[in-house]
């Protein structure tokens, strides 16, 4: 029966230490290492489809300049040797500590094959013999803790340690699995998040910002309608941080009206005015919403309102389609006309023409349109319309 001492109890700490953090797995194979008194330990998730070891952790011995070649080829799979043992690992139960002569059936008079990763780890770490544990009874990967010993016996230092061992490190092996693949898809998430074609931030109730993304960051650095002073959010007046305000207190209500979480911010530049959103994102047990996502859309700029998705509707003539691309970035019809090298009554009647395809009332309206249709990934904007003009500042339409 094992007595849970000093040393005992301070892997397990550090095993409860590994999980959230995957630096520590260092400390831990150490800790393990110098309790069993062995050469070295190496604590793995090996795929026995594709032969290779997604991941892999050592202690201290292994972690030297020397052993790095020797720990890649078996990262990468390129160890055909050692895959009968691998194979022979998976057949066994969790804790069951098989040596290398079970692995290849050899009796204690007759030699080991020849096995050339085998003979350079033991050179390595002036070993004898090597030792492997099964850590988990399912799953796609077979997770195992590898022994290096320098005795010569047929009994391993994991003997007498194996059920506590098995317990501590498979745990600990699949909440590093899961930790790492929520890193990545966190990550990927917030690559996605960054690349939205519009300005967006997760806050509080106050209006503290707990994530934004970098449009909505550059957004505030302009200062020309919010300002973001240490990560709390603001309008460059107090009417438009009431606006935003009024609309994060109106989106945690249960009851709140699609108006009143709607809102427009007017800009010091006097550009076509920013729309905004805020919608509740996270519910919690007990009631109602704590975080909302705000979003802001800038209908002045190009690479964030395209009108392409108008095409979808089909009843737009591809110049009338250039017309309401240009129009919902703001530009006036004197600078559409002047853009596309057409007269102003020409342009009219397009301008005209498009709203009354679209069923739009007004400008605004379409801006509104071309919102709700555009793709929420950015894009490059349509080649097309970038000639001449395009690098002036666009001024709204004033008539």
């Amino acid at each position: 029966m094992i007595r849970l001492d000093e040393s005992l109890t301070q892997i397990a700490l550090t095993a409860i230490e590994t999980t959230v953090r995957l630096g520590k797995w260092d400390d831990l194979c150490d800790q393990i290492a110098r309790m069993l008194e062995i050469r070295a330990l190496v604590v793995m998730a090996y795929d026995l489809r594709h032969h290779r070891s997604p991941l892999l952790h050592c202690s201290e011995e292994l972690r030297r300049p020397e052993a790095f070649d020797i720990l890649d080829r078996v990262r990468k799979g390129e160890v055909p040797e050692e895959n009968a043992g691998y194979t022979a690992i998976g057949r066994t139960n969790a804790g069951y500590i098989l040596s290398e002569r079970e692995v290849y059936r050899v009796g204690p008079n007759h030699p080991l094959p020849r096995n050339p990763h085998r003979e350079r780890v033991l050179k390595l770490l002036d070993a004898r013999s090597r030792y492997a544990m099964r850590l988990n009874d399912v799953g796609p990967f077979l997770d195992c803790a590898i022994s290096i010993e320098g005795g010569d016996t047929d009994v391993s230092r994991l003997s007498g340690y194996n059920t506590f061992l098995t317990g501590v490190l498979s745990k600990t092996m699949e909440a590093s699995r899961i930790i790492a693949t929520l890193s990545v898809t966190y990550n990927r998430m917030l690559t996605l998040f960054d690349g939205l074609a519009f300005a967006a931030a997760f806050c509080d109730r106050k209006g503290n910002i707990l994530h934004a993304n970098r449009t909505f960051i550059d957004m505030a650095r302009d200062r020309d309608s919010i300002v973001m002073e240490t990560n709390v959010l603001a309008g460059t007046t107090a009417g438009r941080t009431q606006a935003m305000h009024k609309a994060i207190q109106a989106a945690l209500s249960p009851a709140a009206s699609p108006k009143a979480v709607a809102f427009a911010l007017d800009r010091r530049s006097g550009k076509v005015p920013l729309i905004g959103y805020a919608a509740p994102v996270k519910e919690t047990e007990f009631g109602g919403a704590t975080v909302v996502l705000l979003v802001l859309l800038d209908p002045q700029s190009g690479t964030q309102v395209p009108a392409t998705g108008l095409a979808a509707f089909g009843v737009l003539s591809p110049a009338e389609l250039q017309v309401s691309e240009l129009l919902v970035r703001g530009l006036s019809t004197v600078e559409i006309a002047e853009h596309r090298d057409t007269s102003e009554e020409t342009t009219r009647g397009q301008v005209k023409a498009s709203l009354t395809k679209l069923s739009c009332r007004s400008r605004l309206d379409m801006v509104r349109l071309a919102l709700s249709t555009q793709s929420p990934i950015a894009n490059a904007v349509d080649p097309s319309l970038h000639h001449r003009g395009n690098s002036r500042e666009a001024a709204p339409d004033r008539g």
